[in-house]
């Protein structure tokens, strides 16, 4: 009997042990760089819970991770400008600076003009691909580090419970935020030159949520297959490039052939591009049909994506 009690006590106390080891591990889960160190935090075992991968809501998961990813988001941007002179002003400065260089090269030397646009204003043309290299800064930002996220972030993977799945959110969210900036300052501008703010101007956020989900769920697909295959880095660079000249940023959709150009305008980052031309410089509100296919297209890639990267999350330990 005392050989039997001794047994059970020992195991109960193993039991606890372990337990308590595992706690310790979901409690640790969150961390957060500062200052050049590192921060551990304290997070709660529920706000970790991975999204469900039998439900239509995909931001379930997000939402149960808010505070993680703002935290995380906080720190990418942050970490981006660290240590240089100017610090977080360069997020205002840099496409300050970039209009000024589309101004002297398009307006001035090139002498290009966009019909229909400020066609009399020496800054127009550059006020227009300005609008439109902003949109697309929000897919190109986003998507560029994806095949090097979970390669980067190992750590997560092999020893900590975390939810990998909100990786790509936080680069989605630190692309919104640079493209917010340059929204800020393209009205400034377009203030100073006085041009006309439209009040279709203030429904460019929700273009930029729907082609947020267009983002996100590539990011998704591309962050799940570059840990099974590392060519994929030089591929995503070169398709970015085409994507970058064929989302009509210079040139507007109508000069493209008739039977080209309804497909062009299914691709949602030209769809973006262009809607949030007309909605900031034009003060037009498109037709809703024109906009049916491209956001189906969206929520489609969306639930691909992400359920193709959590079918594919339990595999990136074995493959790092």
């Amino acid at each position: 009997m005392n050989v039997q009690t001794k047994a059970q006590s020992g195991s109960g106390v193993g039991l606890s042990f372990l337990d308590g080891r595992i706690d310790g591990v979901r409690r640790s889960a969150r961390r957060e760089v500062r200052r050049g160190f590192v921060e551990e935090r304290v997070v709660e075992p529920q706000k970790l819970v991975p999204a469900d991968l039998g439900s239509i809501l995909v931001f379930a998961g997000i939402w149960r991770n808010a505070g993680l990813i703002a935290s995380l988001t906080r720190r990418e941007v942050a970490a981006r400008y660290r240590g240089s002179w100017l610090a977080l002003l360069w997020p205002g400065l840099q496409p300050l600076l970039l209009l000024g260089v589309y101004t002297f090269v398009f307006s001035l030397v090139f002498g290009a003009r966009w019909p229909g646009i400020y066609e009399s204003d020496v800054a127009g043309y550059a006020i227009v691909v300005f609008s439109g290299l902003v949109t697309f800064n929000i897919f190109s930002e986003s998507v560029r580090p994806c095949p090097k996220l979970i390669r980067s972030n190992r750590t997560f993977v092999h020893r900590v419970v975390f939810p990998l799945e909100i990786l790509p959110v936080v680069q989605v969210a630190t692309a919104l935020i640079h493209a917010g900036i340059g929204f800020v300052v393209m009205i400034v501008v377009m203030v100073l030159s006085g041009a006309t703010i439209h009040t279709t101007a203030f429904a460019l956020p929700f273009v930029w949520f729907g082609f947020a989900v267009f983002t996100l769920g590539i990011c998704y697909a591309v962050a799940a297959a570059a840990v099974f295959v590392r060519d994929l880095e030089p591929l995503v660079a070169i398709a970015l490039t085409g994507a970058f000249f064929g989302s009509a940023i210079f040139y507007p959709l109508e000069r493209l052939p008739e039977e080209i150009e309804g497909w062009v305008r299914l691709l949602p980052t030209a769809a973006a591009v262009d809607l949030s031309r007309r909605l900031l410089l034009l003060g037009e509100l498109p037709p809703i049909a024109t906009m049916v296919g491209p956001a189906a297209i969206s929520v489609g890639t969306l639930f691909v994506g992400y359920i193709g990267f959590m079918k594919a999350k339990g595999l990136f330990a074995d493959a790092l």
